[in-house]
């Protein structure tokens, strides 16, 4: 248990530092959600549940976080926790939301590839770019 809320903490950290050096004033939190092995965590039921309890406990906060999606999580989830607070992002379009964010965090990616070239003078063009982890964003 303790290198999960280490892990979390590294997280937490990560996600400071990637907002202040994009100048962004919210950002340093992160949700950890642990499963227990016994259940199956790809059964709706107890998904809707678990982000459901999620959702109620974020709401204790009064704001303090705002939980969005990310591994492990996917539209439907963070529909299930807006139905229990208002405290997050990422919800389905069908409610007002902006859905699964990662075309856009790809294309930010990108972005800012483009940018550190052009910040040395060159281009990417010709120039081969490794990805390491390649989920939603990735792909």
């Amino acid at each position: 248990m303790d290198a999960y809320f280490q892990d979390g903490l590294r997280l937490s950290n990560g996600m400071t530092n990637k907002n202040a050096l994009a100048g962004l004033w919210w950002g340093g939190g992160k949700g950890i959600v642990s499963y227990n092995p016994e259940n199956n965590r790809t059964d709706p039921k107890i998904r809707e549940y678990l982000f459901k309890e999620y959702g109620k406990f974020n709401t204790s906060l009064r704001g303090a976080y705002i939980t969005a999606e990310d591994i492990g999580t996917n539209v439907v989830d963070l529909g299930n926790i807006f139905s229990t607070t208002r405290f997050v992002t990422c919800i389905p379009k069908e409610v007002g939301g902006s859905g699964n964010p990662s075309d856009y965090t790809a294309r930010g990616i990108v972005a800012g590839i483009e940018s550190a070239f052009d910040y040395q003078g060159t281009t990417v063009k010709g120039k081969t770019i490794c990805l390491q982890g390649v989920g939603n964003c990735g792909a």
